[in-house]
């Protein structure tokens, strides 16, 4: 091994430093990559439930709300608040624990399309795609945190805002 001396650095470079020592250095790096990342590339979606709707005549219920939430890695009370916002009414949860009764009529795709809107707001990752997050509470600037388990990525997500779709409950006024 031939080691030189660099006049302006003082410091000993190698001259045997060739471009095919890079490009095994290189390959082996990129080997060593790819057994550390054997998740794939491609962002897995988001297999839910099938929404079990039923359909009262002053009342909605969601009959597997438990099931979806645990599905999503989500809290009840979370996923409740922001369906009780975006739909513009109230809710509360059936004796069990599993299901939401929703106030007033919404048919299932209204359901669903709110939904998915909370899966695309709160538990994507926006960095990969990938579904597989958590949620937690930092209490410390007052948010909540979602943490990417694929790409360790981290947000701090919005407060649930206020509802951009108003339902009519009750009555429609006589004209």
């Amino acid at each position: 091994m031939n080691i030189t001396l660099d006049p302006d650095k003082h410091q000993p470079t190698n001259v045997t430093d060739t471009a095919e020592t890079r490009h095994q250095n290189y390959q082996e790096l990129l080997e060593l990559a790819l057994d550390n990342n054997s998740k794939p590339s491609r962002p897995s979606k988001l297999r839910l439930s099938y929404l079990q709707v039923l359909m009262r005549s002053k009342q909605t219920l969601i009959a597997n709300f438990g099931v979806i939430c645990d599905q999503m890695h989500r809290a009840i009370p979370h996923v409740m608040l922001y369906m009780t916002t975006e739909l513009g009414t109230s809710a509360s949860v059936k004796g069990d624990g599993c299901g939401l009764v929703l106030r007033g009529r919404f048919k299932p795709s209204q359901v669903e399309v709110v939904l998915k809107k909370y899966c695309n707001e709160y538990v994507k990752c926006l960095m990969c795609g990938s579904f597989a997050t958590d949620m937690n509470h930092d209490s410390t600037i007052r948010s909540n945190v979602q943490c990417c388990q694929n790409c360790h990525a981290s947000r701090t997500l919005n407060n649930i805002s206020q509802p951009t779709y108003k339902a009519q409950i009750g009555r429609r006024p006589r004209a």
